[in-house]
This record gives structure tokens, sequence and C-alpha cells, in this order.
């Protein structure tokens, strides 16, 4: 569900990908995968402190995932959140994400 979900995103298409990102999630409620993507749609529609907090539960889950740290400063980020987004990108650095429109936002291009 999840990988169907992604291509929906990739076509442009946020209201079908959110759609299979919540199947996926009725399927297994601690996802990350799932929360990661449902958290881009709600991006989509600038509902960015909903978005946060699915991007945090992520991280929580599959820690070593730098892209749910990224989209969580990205998240911050649009907040005015400045601060927090900087803490979050750095830790999405660590982890290996080399390139994204946020850091370079944020003044921390590697």
């Amino acid at each position: 569900m999840v990988s169907h979900g992604d291509i929906k995103v990739a076509q442009g298409n946020w209201q079908q990908a959110a759609e299979l990102y919540q199947q996926a999630l009725k399927l297994n409620p601690k996802e990350p995968a799932a929360l990661n993507g449902i958290g881009r749609t709600l991006m989509q529609q600038g509902k960015h402190r909903e978005a946060t907090d699915l991007f945090f539960e992520a991280t929580q889950l599959e820690p070593t995932n730098p892209h749910y740290f990224i989209n969580a400063a990205e998240s911050l980020f649009a907040q005015g959140r400045r601060s927090e987004a900087v803490l979050w990108a750095k830790q999405a650095i660590e982890r290996g994400i080399k390139e994204h429109p946020i850091l370079e936002k944020l003044g921390l291009k590697p």
C-alpha cells in the first residue's frame, strides 16, 4: 500500500496517495512509512502541525530513516519554528541526507 501511495505522490495525485497511506495504517497502525506518507499529504494541504506530529511518530518507530527527520524539519520550518527545524535537519544529515531544499533554506548545505 505504501509504495502505491508513493507512486500516486510522484504522479501528483495527493488525494489517492492519502487514501492508500490510510489503508496501510489500518493494516499496521505503527507503519512509519505510512505515517510519513500521510504527513507529506498533510503538508501539501498546509496542515503542518498535524504533519509534524506524524513525522515525529515515524522517527520514533524508525529512527534510522533520514527522510522522516528531513520532513519533520521542513514542516517545522513551515510553522516558523526555525531553530527546531535546524535540529531536525542536522539529525537528517547525520543519517545520510545530502541534499534537500530545506537544507539550503536553513543554511545547512553539507
